[in-house]
């Protein structure tokens, strides 16, 4: 079957379909949905709650039944974690977060190290950096909560085993349990050595929780301006 009987055999039949052929589809890159490809996940938790009204609302129109506690699960939030399986998340983020960020592999290249030094003094150049961690997967990151709505919080310091839309799940070191701080109203402070060498210089950056939220497909697509100040309420 060749482009047009195909095009004809979707169209009801009409006797312009050989006209609409010639103007719309005939020498032009037709692009055909994937009909096998799940659905993307909701960009907000308030996306998500609206979603699975209209699910609801489908079932009850055609006479479904809805799922039951027994079936229906959320996802895994593991409660302890070694901090030893902590720390090897960490070490294969770090080698993550030095390519995102344009760090050299090899300590030999000093003046490209020297040279990113001098663009994080540059407030443009600092913005653009912060811009793509904004954007980058923080499971094994290494974050120190410098301000928050919640006392309790100040202070904390923990590798990230666990990223959901509103919240940050860590584990503090030489501790198994795991905590829950949200995005929200939170400000994170991270710090990527250039290299492997304990003697190696720190890049620190601080981020605004409230442009950390989402998913990490959400904030790929997402674009923040830039503001002297994001006040916390």
């Amino acid at each position: 079957m060749d482009n047009r009987e195909l095009f004809e055999s979707i169209l009801v039949p009409s006797a312009k379909r050989k006209e609409e052929y010639e103007s719309r589809v005939h020498g032009k890159r037709v692009q055909i949905s994937n009909a096998a490809r799940a659905a993307p996940a909701p960009a907000s938790a308030m996306l998500a709650r609206q979603a699975r009204r209209a699910q609801a609302r489908m079932r009850r129109a055609e006479g479904i039944p809805g799922p039951t506690p027994s079936t229906s699960s959320g996802p895994c939030r593991p409660r302890k974690m070694p901090y030893s399986q902590a720390i090897m998340m960490n070490t294969l983020w770090l080698t993550y977060a030095r390519e995102l960020v344009g760090i050299p592999d090899s300590d030999s290249q000093l003046e490209s190290i020297e040279q990113l030094e001098q663009n994080l003094k540059n407030p443009a150049q600092s913005q653009n950096i912060q811009n793509t961690l904004l954007k980058a997967d923080w499971t094994g990151a290494e974050l120190y909560v410098v301000r928050s709505t919640n006392a309790s919080l100040v202070h904390l310091c923990g590798i990230v085993v666990q990223e959901t839309h509103e919240t940050l799940r860590i584990v503090q070191n030489n501790q198994e349990k795991v905590r829950t701080i949200p995005k929200h109203n939170t400000v994170f402070r991270v710090q990527i050595p250039t290299s492997d060498s304990e003697n190696a210089s720190l890049l620190t950056f601080e981020l605004y929780g409230n442009q950390m939220r989402y998913t990490l497909p959400a904030r790929a697509t997402r674009k923040h301006k830039a503001r002297k100040t994001i006040e916390l309420s």
